[in-house]
């Protein structure tokens, strides 16, 4: 077995990098949750030590196959979300002290500093004169899920990449390799509903809550989109005047000529039949994708404005 499959394969921008030796020594890779941010910096962390030197990890070599068993020596990596004693000052002081020491093993050393959102000013203020000015042969990689979270001082050592979806092939294949036995169209259905995001779509194969609001937020997108525009116009105008003014609101529109207390309005501008159709579908599909909650004051969902 392939085992470079437990790892991501790196984005063209880190590979090209990597491969020409360009890859700058401070970097922040930004995502959403569960985009693999810790996983690809783990496998920039093997091109970075890996023997062949090729712009990404071989999977073979006696580097690549320790960074695969996580027992590198010359990888650290910090999760601020799962052990935030080690984003204190004075774990850090240490972890930049040891930064001057050099790799121990390969040919460079690689600071993972994942969740670095949990950084606090005074922890990431200490960190700005080695972001800057890191020793020589020594790497560090910070991942969060939103970069402006950091310090503006800290964004300005680092070079940020910003994760993008997966394409759905590769989002399916990847599952696949990560969770094999299932069928091709549960990997294929699993990478569409996730939207090419990895963790996600391992929430919807192995969890069904997951897989059942997946489909229904897909059922809601299906339903918005069989909406005729005239109708979408009318919703967008009804939602806002509740939102703003409360359901019992009356709009003069030539759209909207009243509203009444059901949340209904009583013209629709010669599309009554297409809005009520529309709204029950919608509000179906949003109630699906809540579970089912109940509206202890009847009033459909889609008209509850703000307090969706």
């Amino acid at each position: 077995m392939d085992q470079r499959k437990a790892l991501p394969h790196l984005p063209p921008v880190l590979r090209a990098m990597a491969e020409e030796g360009r890859l700058v020594h401070s970097l922040c890779l930004e995502g959403e949750p569960g985009s693999g941010r810790t996983d690809l910096a783990t496998a920039l962390a093997g091109a970075i030590l890996c023997q062949r030197q090729q712009g990404e990890m071989c999977g073979e070599c006696l580097h690549c196959r320790k960074v695969l068993a996580g027992v590198h020596s010359d990888i650290t990596l910090v999760n601020g979300r799962e052990d935030p004693d080690r984003f204190k000052v004075e774990a850090l002081r240490q972890l930049r002290a040891e930064a001057h020491r050099g790799p121990s093993e390969g040919r460079a050393k690689v600071y993972i500093l994942a969740e670095a959102q949990h950084l606090l000013p005074p922890a990431q203020n200490l960190l700005l004169k080695i972001l800057e000015e890191p020793p020589e042969a020594t790497f560090f990689i910070l991942t969060c899920d939103n970069k402006f979270r950091l310090l503006p001082t800290i964004l300005s050592r680092v070079v940020t990449v910003s994760l993008r979806p997966l394409p759905l092939e590769a989002c399916a294949q990847l599952l696949e390799e990560r969770l094999p036995g299932h069928a091709l169209a549960e990997y294929r259905e699993a990478a569409l509903l996730c939207c090419g995001n990895p963790g996600e779509g391992e929430q919807i194969l192995t969890q069904p809550q997951a897989a059942k609001k997946g489909r229904a937020a897909q059922s809601l997108v299906a339903a918005m989109a069989a909406v005729p525009e005239a109708v979408k116009l009318c919703m967008v105008q009804i939602i806002a005047v509740d939102s703003k003014f409360g359901p019992e609101a009356q709009v003069n529109s030539p759209v909207v000529a009243s509203y009444n207390t059901d949340g209904y309005s009583e013209s629709y501008g010669g599309v009554e039949a297409q809005m009520e159709a529309a709204t029950r579908s919608v509000d179906a599909a949003i109630r699906e994708m809540l579970y089912g909650e109940e509206d202890d004051r009847g009033v459909p969902l889609l008209y509850r404005g703000l307090d969706l």
